[in-house]
């Protein structure tokens, strides 16, 4: 959650390891995740709805 911004204010990467604020709130996904044109279609319903996908 740390590396991918869900977590508010921002944490900070020390060495290996994140160190995150007592007080941080998890505030999820920001951004929506790029569709392309090319992608598999079991991929896009995933992306673009969140239904399982029927291969």
């Amino acid at each position: 959650y740390a590396k991918a911004g869900m977590i508010f204010p921002l944490p900070k990467k020390v060495g290996r390891r994140w160190r995150v604020d007592p007080q941080a709130r998890f505030v999820g996904m920001v951004n929506k995740p790029e569709v392309i044109a090319t992608d598999h279609p079991a991929l896009k319903r995933i992306l673009e709805d969140g239904a399982p996908a029927k291969i």
